[in-house]
């Protein structure tokens, strides 16, 4: 992996590292495996997160984009993760239950905020955004999205611009979060929901979306994640319930109108909490 590693960074601006860097960037993983984090800049980011995603097969790591300077790798995390990517059973019964988890955060979150709106004496413009039939019948009335952001226009957008590449053992981006305690640690659902999202649940909503759309994560520090669909949604009904999945997750970018028009048919995905 050092190896990979040294090819790739001196392909990148000269920048050659040499064992004293390796090793300042190399942290111990449940002491079984290492993981690295590795400058990289801005200008050169998305090729070089294209470039450790087709090395997937030789290296078994995944690229992760942050602008973390340093992660902290959960204790738990070795045995849950060897559990999810060595099993075959243990692997399917992850995506089931991944589908399971972001039902019911999807339906809790639709209740409280059909309740809230019947207080307030607004449940039919309520009803209109939350139940997906009718969200459909509205978001065919809006007119044209203007045009859609790339993957990776956010990276003009972010606070810090040091970034780093994350290298990170694990079969897939949805597994991030359980591995590094740094990553997404105090979001929250959607108003009036407003309950903390725990490690299991982006992985739920991650993994549900890698795995019916294609969802790769580009991007994860720790109040935003960015995602590329290669497979976005173009049935009405299905980016109406997206539409609704993706605003249950995370309501601080846009209202759900807006994520059906503007985000979810498109391949570039994002989320930010304030």
């Amino acid at each position: 992996m050092e190896k990979l590693i040294e090819r790739w960074s001196s392909s990148h601006r000269g920048e050659m590292l040499n064992g004293s860097a390796l090793n300042e960037f190399t942290f111990p993983l449940g002491g079984l495996r290492c993981y690295y984090l590795l400058p990289v800049d801005e200008s050169e980011a998305a090729d070089s997160w294209l470039y450790w995603m087709q090395a997937r097969a030789e290296t078994d790591y995944y690229p992760v984009i942050t602008t973390h300077s340093s992660v902290t790798s959960r204790s738990t995390a070795e045995r849950l993760l060897s559990r999810i990517e060595n099993s075959a059973d243990a692997s399917t019964n992850a995506n089931h239950l991944a589908v399971e988890r972001v039902t019911r955060v999807v339906n809790r979150v639709t209740q409280s905020s059909l309740r809230a709106a019947e207080e307030l004496d607004e449940l039919d413009e309520a009803r209109e955004g939350w139940i997906p039939e009718n969200l459909a019948t509205l978001l065919a009335t809006e007119e044209a999205s203007a045009a859609p952001n790339e993957p990776w226009d956010f990276l003009g957008q972010l606070r810090d611009r040091s970034l780093r590449l994350l290298l990170a053992p694990i079969s897939s981006g949805d597994l991030a979060p359980l591995a590094f305690s740094d990553l997404l640690p105090w979001c929250t659902t959607a108003y009036p929901d407003f309950r903390r999202l725990h490690p299991s649940d982006h992985f739920a909503f991650l993994r549900k979306w890698h795995n019916e759309f294609g969802a790769e994560v580009l991007f994860m520090n720790g109040s935003e994640v960015h995602l590329i669909a290669d497979r976005p949604p173009i049935d009405p009904i299905a980016i109406s319930r997206l539409a609704i999945e993706q605003q249950a997750y995370c309501q601080d970018l846009y209202d759900v109108v807006e994520m059906g028009k503007r985000q979810v048919p498109f391949n570039s995905w994002s989320f930010w909490w304030d």
